[in-house]
């Protein structure tokens, strides 16, 4: 037996979980008829009235073969326990109402309305297909999110453990597809994978603290880093940089740093270092020692 608490009704009424056939409510002295445990029913708020459950006992609606349905209606609150059983010719239904806190033996028909924190229009919806909705009660997808404001979809990890997003398709039992995974558990880098079988490949990472990014393999120091050859206007590339077209460069007003041992690099002079304006000069290092040079005179070009 427990107290209810009905808002707005000025005081609470106790109900026992007896029978319909025997003595139901309390301060009942005969067996009420259907239409009177219909009433009581309303009267302590189930179907009609928010209802209040303020203690830890359990409450049963047992109701033998009436055809009395006993919904919580939006807006109450389950702080203790709340059991609703309806017996039947067929037997006790398991799909009951359980405890706060308790598990659902069957399933719950939201019937067209929301899953809310405080009654109101918003939170969890799912439609007849089975497609829900946050914050819409049109969900277009599986997962349909939406929000008049910024929308924002966060997953939060405990320090020194990883999150991420895995989209496979199902090709005869094993999954092929791409994983977004941030690797807070190691490397602290977000990574672009691609599984197929049972193994993932990396495929992109960006280094969390600098931003670099890295195409085929780790970035390292490097800002941009391509583990293959790079084409730019076509998709087969000879050598490490493929143009196909002009490329444009701007003269430097000061030398670059010298390359390491057997290396080069090349630039364009604007007069400021060394060189003439309009020169291509270029760094070779061999052995540790840097030349410079001149690849084209501009003024006799």
């Amino acid at each position: 037996m427990s107290d209810l608490e009905i808002p707005g009704a000025g005081g609470s009424a106790n109900v026992s979980d007896a029978a319909y056939d025997a003595t139901a409510w309390d301060g009942d002295t005969d067996a009420p008829t259907k239409n009177a445990v219909r009433d009581k029913i309303e009267t302590l708020g189930v179907g009609h009235d928010p209802v209040t459950v303020t203690d830890s006992d359990e409450i049963n609606f047992t109701l033998t073969g009436q055809g009395i349905t006993a919904v919580l209606k939006a807006g109450s609150i389950v702080a203790g326990r709340l059991a609703t059983a309806v017996q039947t010719s067929l037997g006790k239904a398991d799909n009951a109402l359980p405890k706060a806190g308790g598990t659902m033996t069957g399933n719950i028909a939201l019937n067209g309305n929301y899953l809310s924190g405080d009654g109101g229009d918003e939170g969890v919806f799912v439609d007849s297909s089975g497609n829900v909705g946050i914050g819409t009660a049109s969900p277009d997808e599986t997962v349909h999110i939406y929000s008049a404001n910024n929308a924002y979809v966060r997953l939060e990890s405990a320090i020194n453990q990883s999150s991420g997003f895995q989209m496979y398709e199902d090709v005869s039992g094993t999954p092929y597809g791409f994983s977004l995974f941030y690797d807070g558990g190691r490397t602290n880098d977000f990574l672009i994978q691609s599984k197929s079988h049972s193994a993932l490949t990396t495929k992109v990472t960006i280094k969390r603290d600098t931003g670099n990014f890295g195409i085929g393999g780790d970035p390292g120091t490097a800002k941009l880093y391509v583990n293959g050859n790079v084409g730019i206007g076509t998709t087969a590339p000879d050598t490490k940089l493929h143009v196909a077209g002009a490329m444009t460069q701007e003269p430097l007003s000061s030398d670059p740093a010298d390359p390491d041992a057997g290396n080069s690099v090349q630039w364009v002079s604007d007069g400021t270092g060394s060189g003439d304006a309009g020169d291509v000069m270029m760094k070779i290092n061999v052995g540790g020692t840097t030349k410079v040079i001149t690849l084209i005179d501009y003024s006799v070009a």
